[in-house]
């Protein structure tokens, strides 16, 4: 394992310098040379066996997206930069996640996927450009009643979860697309789903509700898929 930055990992994109470091660099900490190269956008970390984000490098000023799935990320740092747009920590060992996470109002993709979360806090409402939410594979058992505040919101991942319950608001959810509810213990679903306007796919394989509800056949008349 090393902790040294490979002479190649470095490359340019449309004119922008990207930071290349995904599976096969071996990593077990993020390169510090990576923190004072100031006009990177993109860092693909990827794959390796990283245990710290440095603050230095999830606040670069110029980054756009920030990938890190598959690591052995335990936390992340208290800020993030001003330009961020794409998270990924997906397949790590996160139980928690800082609040300044929930202040990074530039997101619009964010991957905590196959971690060990067991909540999404109300202050998630502050991501109103948030497209794409993926937090599947995790112990999460409710959504906060605050989802209308993420007003762009197309793509919602939640399958294989303990969930529970679904608020109402998730009705007021009205750029959702796609959502993904297969293997949860959601007991009832909520009719607000079938006001969801723009709603294409809605999967609920392997989730076991008291009694299936008429309106997903008004949601499959209409063209949505529905997988039950």
């Amino acid at each position: 394992m090393t902790t040294q930055l490979p002479d190649d990992a470095i490359r340019r994109e449309d004119g922008q310098p990207v930071a290349d470091l995904a599976a096969g660099a071996g990593l077990t900490e993020v390169p510090g040379a990576i923190a004072r190269m100031r006009q990177l956008r993109h860092i693909d970390l990827d794959g390796n066996t990283i245990r710290h984000l440095p603050a230095s490098v999830a606040t670069l000023p110029q980054l756009h997206t920030l990938l890190l799935y598959d690591n052995d990320l335990t936390g992340l740092p208290g800020e993030f930069g001003p330009a961020l747009r794409h998270l990924s920590v997906g397949r790590n060992h996160l139980t928690a996640l800082p609040d300044a996470l929930w202040q990074t109002t530039t997101l619009h993709a964010l991957n905590l996927a196959e971690n060990n979360l067991v909540e999404i806090p109300e202050t998630i409402r502050a991501l109103s450009r948030l497209r794409e939410l993926h937090a599947h594979n995790n112990q999460i058992t409710a959504l906060p009643d605050s989802l209308p505040g993420l007003r762009q919101l197309q793509h919602l991942e939640l399958r294989n979860n303990p969930l529970q319950r679904l608020p109402e608001s998730i009705g007021a959810l009205t750029e959702l697309t796609h959502l993904d509810l297969r293997a949860t213990a959601l007991r009832e679903l909520p009719e607000s789903l079938a006001a969801l306007p723009r709603l294409t796919k809605l999967d609920l394989r392997w989730t076991k509700p008291d009694h299936h509800p008429g309106w997903p056949h008004d949601l499959r008349h209409r063209g949505c898929a529905v997988l039950l």
